[in-house]
């Protein structure tokens, strides 16, 4: 069953500048608050999987419908 998709609290991704090297692949920021608030929220609980008995969120570089970048959880292995 497709899951909607659940976009990253406090993540902001952006296209890579056109005078950056081409190993830079994009850019980012992390609101440091707004990540842990939801990190704890319900949301946020209900996506981790377990890798070597620490939880994780494993996460998707998307393009969004308006062609923005956005990352997104892999709900591929959460269970219900």
């Amino acid at each position: 069953m497709a899951k909607d998709r659940i976009f990253l609290g406090g993540f902001r991704a952006f296209p890579k500048p056109t005078n950056a090297p081409d190993f830079v692949l994009g850019k980012g920021a992390i609101n440091i608050r707004e990540l842990k608030e939801w990190l704890e929220s319900e949301e946020g609980q209900h996506c981790t999987v377990s890798y070597n008995s620490e939880p994780e969120i494993i996460i998707e570089i998307v393009r969004r419908k308006d062609g923005k970048i956005a990352l997104v959880v892999d709900t591929y292995n959460i269970i219900d």
